[in-house]
């Protein structure tokens, strides 16, 4: 019969064989150390690190990437040749259209011009475009005014510089005091004149002013006249709102002038014109 033995234990100085066998087996290449137990972390924190450098590297290449491209869209200044000029003088082009719907002060042209002479009272004249004025000669101008929004006109005389007038055929004769031609207001029928006489002559009523027979220009320099002389008292200015015929008697005794008025540029005429 069999019996049964106890294992026997060994003694603490009996070397283990399995002991033996793990350390002959660490001993042969396979020693686990502390830094090889730290080795993976580090590992993985290193690949993170590529990854995101790997991220930031195509987000920089993408932008990059889009700046050139859009770069290539900006054209650089070249010749100005092909450029669009700005316009030096805008809106004048709408400048007719302005003036068809908002009319400004406008100069008149005389109808009738009738000459009347002291000398022979019973000789007849009619309308002509030869201007006499003297000691005995007096002309009676008629206009016809339309209604308007400009409550005033006046008589001027409008003379061109001697060379425009020589330039046009235009020339005068005069002599006196060419400063101090009279205008009147005279009565006559609200019809056109067809001849007159000098016993036939329209009534005087009022003495309007008087008109300086001489370029604009020079009367402003020789007489000292400023901007806005058609406003002072000299000058024959009226109200003219009405649609009517307006007759002025035109006279200076102490000059003589000799012109032909005539409907042309440059104007050299006894004119109407309205003050704005």
């Amino acid at each position: 019969m069999a019996s049964y033995l106890p294992l026997q234990s060994q003694e603490p100085e009996t070397p283990d064989v399995d002991e033996t066998v793990k350390q002959s087996l660490l001993h042969s290449g396979f020693v686990v150390t502390e830094d090889d137990a730290a080795r993976p972390a580090a590992s993985k924190g290193r690949s993170l690190t590529e990854w995101v450098t790997l991220v930031l590297a195509m987000v920089m290449l993408t932008t990059s990437f889009a700046l050139y491209v859009d770069s290539t869209h900006v054209i650089e200044p070249r010749s100005a040749k092909g450029l669009r000029k700005p316009d030096p003088y805008p809106g004048l082009a709408d400048v007719p259209e302005f003036q068809k719907k908002r009319k400004g002060p406008m100069m008149y042209f005389p109808g009738p011009m009738i000459r009347t002479n002291k000398a022979t009272p019973d000789e007849e004249y009619t309308s002509s475009s030869h201007i006499v004025l003297s000691e005995n000669d007096h002309m009676f101008y008629q206009f016809r005014i339309k209604p308007n929004k400009f409550k005033w006109c006046y008589i001027d005389a409008v003379v061109p510089t001697p060379e425009r007038g020589a330039e046009a055929g235009k020339f005068y004769t005069g002599s006196g005091n060419l400063l101090n031609i009279q205008v009147w207001n005279v009565s006559y029928p609200q019809q056109r004149m067809d001849s007159l006489s000098w016993n036939t002559r329209p009534e005087r009523l009022e003495l309007l002013g008087i008109v300086a027979w001489m370029p604009e220009k020079e009367r402003m320099e020789k007489l000292d006249w400023e901007d806005g002389w058609q406003l002072k008292p000299q000058t024959p200015r009226f109200d003219c709102t009405e649609k009517k015929w307006f007759t002025f008697e035109m006279s200076c005794d102490n000059c003589t002038l000799e012109f032909e008025q005539i409907f042309s540029d440059p104007a050299m005429a006894f004119d109407l014109l309205q003050i704005a």
